[in-house]
Order: C-alpha cells, then structure tokens, then sequence
C-alpha cells in the first residue's frame, strides 16, 4: 500500500484496488500526510484533516458516500467547487447536516499549499520512510519478549532448525501425545527408540536414554562440563542455565550446538517411527553426525565455500 501510495512508477499501478480493511486500519494510522495539490491524498479515506479522516469527523455522512467514491476521491478532484458534497447520497437528515457543516469547516481549516506535492510520513520511521522493521517494532510495541528468542533465532542454525528448535521449545512438535490430544489417535504410544516412556518433545529429546548418551557424547566432546538437559528434564530450562556458565562470545556456538544436537535426535526418532532402517544410527554415529553437521553450520557461517576456498 505504501508504494502504490509513493511510488507511482510501479508497472502494477492502475490495476484494481484490492482492500483489506486490517492493512488499511494499519495503514491509516501509522501514515501522515501532508497535502499539497491533492493528488496522492484520498479525500474520504485519508487521515488529511487536521490528523482526522472524514470518516471520524462525520461518520453518519460517510456511512452514506458509495464505496466508488470512497476509493477514488482525491483531495485535488473533491475541492474543486466543493465536489466532495456530491459525493453525498440518500436523504440528509438534521444530523447528517449538523456533520456535514463540522467536515467542511474541517476541510477549509486545512492548509494547503497547491504548488507543492503531497508527502506522506510514516510514523515511526527516522527518514518518514516505510520500512518493514520500524513497522514490525511499532506494532510490537508493549509486547514480552521471549527468553529464547535470542538462543534460537540468534544462532547460526538453517532457518528449518530454528523453526524446529521454535517449535519443539514451544511443545508444537507432532508427538504421539499431542496428535492424541487433537484426537488423532486413541492413546499415546511409548518412545520408538527406548520403547520405555510416552513419546512426547521432553522424554524424545532430553529424559531418553538414548538421548541422554548422545548429549552427553557432545558435551563431552566440546569440553563443557555440565549435566546433560536429561538431568532438568527439560530443554528450555537446561539451555537457559546451561548458556549461562558459557563466555558471552561463545554462546552463539553453543546454541547452533544445542539445535543441531536437538535436531539430529528428532531425525533419529523420525527414523525409528518410520522405520528407515539405513538412516538408523548407533550413539557414536550419532556423535559423529552431528560434529559434521555442526562443523558445515559453522563454515557456511564463515562464508566458506566448500571445495574452492579454504579455510
């Protein structure tokens, strides 16, 4: 919206408005404009009279302007002899005058200076500009942040292993558990791997035995001497304190570790579910799985491209 509002060089300009009244709410109420000669400035739509849109200043009158002229009114046709009145259908009442009195005095406060151009301002934003992240930070406004946004979205895990490290912290993973529970099977069913507990994200990926040696393998491996998330039973609060006893300028490393262990355990619980016997991996071939993959996170990290550049 913000382009086909600024940009009138967009090959697509012209073609049918298509209205979405969540885009537009956001839209009216971040966007400031400041009217010259009218022509970007929609007359009924716009937020142009005095920080108001017409619609706030006579809303009875506005329920009974057509939606074509609604859409199509700028302020440069509207002004001309008063053209916006015209717009106005249906029988008017003491109270549509009353209001229709309010918006003209309104609209004739407004100073505009016809040799300029409109400009729109987006609040929020340095430059007055539109940009993606200042409107996401707007719209966030007042919101909690999340403990872990910064462990999952911060590492520098593929995008697939952040979701899925998103997901699993958040109990999102289709498990036997939760699959019961949106009535898609009767029961949960036991752990493919130890066939000892339900299968759920907590005992799949921390409290199996499995698991546990696999995370042990690794922590021992990277020389972290710590307890395994088996130890918590619970992977959001081991990580947190976990990440805690590692350097500030490793933690990064530790959390790409952390999803990429989490991740090749969900793969292997996958492979057991389904029975993909050649994706079937031993503790030690798991430890060496994930060292690998690991160790291609980290290069691409660096910007190495494998087999041209060494490292």
């Amino acid at each position: 919206m913000w382009l086909k509002r600024t940009d009138l060089a967009r090959p697509w300009q012209g073609l049918p408005r298509l209205n979405d009244p969540l885009v537009e709410g956001v839209f009216q109420s971040l966007a400031r404009f400041t009217v010259g000669d009218g022509q970007l400035t929609y007359f009924w739509r716009d937020r142009w009279i005095g920080g108001y849109t017409a619609e706030e200043l006579a809303p009875e009158v506005f329920a009974i302007v057509p939606t074509r002229r609604k859409n199509t009114r700028l302020v440069a046709e509207a002004m001309q002899g008063d053209a916006w009145l015209d717009d106005i259908s249906g029988e008017m009442t003491e109270e549509l005058w009353r209001q229709c009195l309010t918006l003209w005095e309104a609209v004739e406060d407004v100073d505009r200076d016809v040799s300029t151009s409109d400009r729109i301002l987006w609040k929020g934003a340095e430059a007055g500009s539109y940009s993606a992240k200042c409107t996401y930070e707007m719209l966030c406004q007042g919101s909690v942040r999340w403990s872990m946004s910064t462990p999952v979205w911060g590492s520098f895990s593929p995008m697939k292993c952040k979701i899925f490290a998103w997901l699993a912290l958040r109990y999102r993973l289709w498990t036997s558990d939760r699959r019961a529970r949106h009535g898609l099977q009767e029961h949960p069913n036991a752990c493919y791997i130890c066939l000892q507990e339900e299968d759920n994200v907590d005992h799949i990926l921390t409290l199996c035995p499995y698991a546990r040696q696999v995370w042990c393998r690794v922590l021992h491996s990277a020389s972290l001497r710590m307890i395994d998330p088996g130890g918590m039973g619970n992977l959001q609060r081991w990580w947190t304190e976990a990440r805690k006893r590692v350097r500030r300028v490793d933690r990064k490393r530790f959390d790409s570790m952390v999803i990429c262990t989490a991740w090749t355990i969900w793969k292997q619980q996958n492979a057991r579910a389904f029975s993909n016997e050649r994706e079937q991996k031993t503790v030690d071939q798991m430890v060496t799985q994930i060292r690998d993959d690991f160790l291609l996170w980290e290069r691409a990290r660096r910007g190495v491209r494998l087999g041209i550049v060494r490292e």
